[in-house]
């Protein structure tokens, strides 16, 4: 064998490793991330400068580059298509999602409405088209980076090395830990949002090993909660609310300043999704069984 084939051959065994490729795409997704975020804050002005509204193509064009870097990453790293980010079957799915995340809100504020927990209010109308795509372009870029770094890298490789399962829990675990520093945070309502939407958004992935579901149940999840019901998102509070929610009553019940993800009620709401898509990634035979390899398995 010739040096040339030597030293290919041993790159290629090394990509074959999945520690090898799930830190190179994690570190040139969050790479892509943090120099975006840091050319915006040099050219964008703040708010309330009018130039302030340039941001909203940061928050459009960042997610279809971190997309398209993944698609790369992936053909060079794995020598594949990545049809886990293929339009053609993520379309419909992303819409399906989008339904879903809203039904999902909308039922716990309902729920909480029922009991007398919540009173709903008109909130404020969103004046203008660039606050409108604001409030959409925002959940539409924290769905994208979250779902690819915790459902197509870390969960989909992690699978590889560990099974479904196992996976599953770390994908999770960590997606709640990075919420940690976020407003009204505590063990309990990070537990919650791990259990909950973590497990959740990871088996929508598993039962249709297409990221646009997930997606369209991110986006939608957050801009129900966040603008449409005016609830505090993971602790954040919009600016934009169209129904302006109060609620009261103990945290276990309301999320307390963390917001509904913190709250019982929902975390049940989840766990229901989460059986269904779970016995669903079963009968379509996508669960894969506890193992420990190095290398993993060759599958989006």
């Amino acid at each position: 064998m010739s040096p040339e084939a030597t030293t290919a051959l041993g790159k290629r065994r090394l990509w074959d490793l999945v520690l090898v490729r799930l830190i190179s795409l994690m570190l040139l997704l969050l790479a892509a991330i943090i120099l975006t975020t840091i050319v915006t804050r040099l050219v964008v002005p703040a708010a309330p400068s009018p130039g302030h509204r340039w941001i909203l193509l940061k928050n459009l064009l960042l997610p279809i580059l971190l997309l398209w870097l993944y698609g790369r990453a992936v053909r060079f790293l794995e020598q594949r298509e990545p049809k886990e980010i293929s339009l053609q079957k993520g379309t419909p799915l992303f819409f399906l999602g989008v339904v879903i995340g809203i039904a999902i809100i909308s039922i716990y504020v309902l729920a909480l409405s029922g009991i007398g927990a919540a009173t709903l209010s008109r909130g404020a109308r969103v004046h203008g088209v660039i606050p409108l795509l604001n409030e959409i372009l925002v959940p539409w870029g924290t769905a994208v980076g979250e779902e690819l770094l915790f459902r197509l890298v870390l969960f989909r490789l992690a699978e590889q090395a560990v099974g479904t399962g196992l996976a599953a829990l770390i994908s999770a675990l960590l997606f709640g830990l990075s919420h940690a520093m976020n407003p009204g945070a505590d063990p309990g309502s990070l537990f919650f949002l791990a259990a909950g939407m973590g497990t959740l958004l990871t088996f929508a992935y598993a039962a249709t090993r297409n990221v646009w579901f997930p997606v369209g149940l991110h986006v939608a999840w957050n801009f129900a909660e966040g603008c449409l019901f005016g609830l505090p998102n993971s602790g954040l509070a919009n600016p934009v609310q169209i129904i302006h929610t109060n609620v009261s009553g103990p945290a276990i019940l309301t999320g307390g300043t963390f917001g509904p993800e913190g709250s019982l009620p929902l975390f049940v709401l989840t766990l229901v999704g989460t059986a269904t898509l779970g016995s669903l990634t079963v009968r379509r035979n996508q669960w894969k069984s506890p193992r420990f390899s190095l290398r993993g398995l060759s599958s989006a």
